[in-house]
């Protein structure tokens, strides 16, 4: 069935925003200049990006608290 399964990595522009803030630590302003696109597209893309590694995260969590239940 298609459609079920979430994407594996979030698209390649809001990895690059997610990086270009969060590894190399610049602003909204910097981002968008160095990209060609406005701050306010830079702060939904980090939005959208950080939402996605916190669900991905809560996976991983979930899984290894029942790992650790089971062992």
């Amino acid at each position: 069935m298609r459609g079920q399964y979430a994407p594996v990595y979030p698209p390649t522009q809001q990895q690059k925003i997610f990086r270009m803030n969060k590894l190399d630590e610049l602003s909204y302003k910097e981002i968008a200049a160095e990209i060609g696109v406005s701050k306010h597209t830079v702060r939904n893309h980090l939005a959208t990006a950080c939402n996605f590694v916190r669900l991905k995260l809560d996976k991983i969590l979930y899984l290894l608290f029942f790992i650790k239940i089971i062992f």
